[in-house]
């Protein structure tokens, strides 16, 4: 570092680059030296200028986890127009996409949003090329924490069918009591998006007619369905779909209590909506139920007809 200094002194070319187009900037976010990138300011060199791969010296340090250097750099107005790129999204997006939610990720969004640039930041909504903000990513790489269950006790699915006539907590709790719910505790996921959300984060933005709680829903997440529907998250969704069309089928398929969801659910604004809605096939969620329980009881001899009358 002192050789490089003592040479910038010498009047070296300060925005001088590699092969790959890195820059004196980008090599010294990358190892760290706080010192010379401060040097560097002071002499005005280019500290915006991204390399072949469209990093630049900010996303390097994030990166590389240097967060002295990314505070620094922050802390310059110069430092503006690197938030993002045309091709894979801006800065939060990157941190956000590989979906590897540790501390060392919880980090680099503490620093960014509590710069003071990216409070309530259109940066935070702004949609990358495949159309996803950064609270999609957040949603769609969140932990699956349910077990999925092949077989399920008979008497449990025959409980099933009173849901058709009741969503109470009772008819729930004997539904799920057989099943396993997994162990694992994911809280990284949930403040990753505690912290977007308190940011001005969309949480009904749309990527490919999906909102974040699709995501989260596809994937199995409900930790992070709950908090979505604590947040406001819409639960009417494309082509005349509600989360009851895809909750309830959900219950019949994988193991997990569902209580809480259910408790969340029954406060939000647009539940009285969902239940009596009709989705662009002519099925509300309880039809759907139906028909899936139907498949399910037939090698049991379960009576059919008792099933389809509860569903009229």
């Amino acid at each position: 570092m002192d050789v490089t200094s003592y040479l910038i002194h010498r009047g070296a070319n300060l925005d001088c680059v590699d092969l790959y187009n890195n820059s004196v900037a980008h090599f010294a976010v990358a190892y760290g030296w706080n010192h010379l990138l401060k040097y560097i300011v002071e002499l005005k060199g280019d500290i915006n200028k991204p390399n072949m791969h469209q990093l630049t010296p900010l996303r390097i340090g994030l990166i590389k986890g240097h967060m002295q250097c990314v505070d620094y750099l922050l802390s310059l107005d110069s430092i503006e127009n690197s938030f993002k790129t045309e091709k894979d999204g801006n800065i939060i997006t990157q941190i956000l996409v590989e979906g590897n939610y540790d501390q060392s990720t919880l980090s680099k969004l503490y620093f960014l949003f509590n710069s003071g640039k990216f409070k309530n930041s259109p940066l935070i909504n702004e949609p990358d090329s495949k159309g996803m903000t950064p609270i999609h990513y957040a949603c769609s790489n969140s932990q699956t924490n349910l077990i999925l269950v092949n077989h399920l006790p008979a008497h449990t699915w025959s409980s099933i069918i009173e849901i058709c006539e009741n969503y109470g907590k009772e008819v729930l709790s004997s539904l799920t009591k057989n099943v396993h719910l997994s162990s694992s505790d994911y809280p990284n996921d949930i403040d990753v998006l505690v912290m977007l959300i308190e940011n001005g984060a969309d949480v009904n933005s749309k990527t490919n007619e999906m909102t974040p709680i699709q995501l989260a829903i596809k994937k199995n997440a409900w930790h992070v369905v709950k908090l979505m529907l604590k947040a406001g998250a819409s639960i009417v969704f494309e082509k005349g779909n509600t989360i009851l069309h895809y909750l309830l089928p959900a219950i019949v398929n994988s193991g997990g209590n569902f209580i809480d969801i259910f408790e969340t659910l029954v406060e939000h604004k647009e539940y009285n909506q969902v239940l009596s809605m009709y989705n662009d096939n002519g099925m509300n969620a309880l039809l759907e139920l139906g028909q899936l329980i139907s498949f399910k009881l037939r090698d049991l001899g379960a009576p059919l007809t008792e099933i389809l009358d509860n569903l009229k």
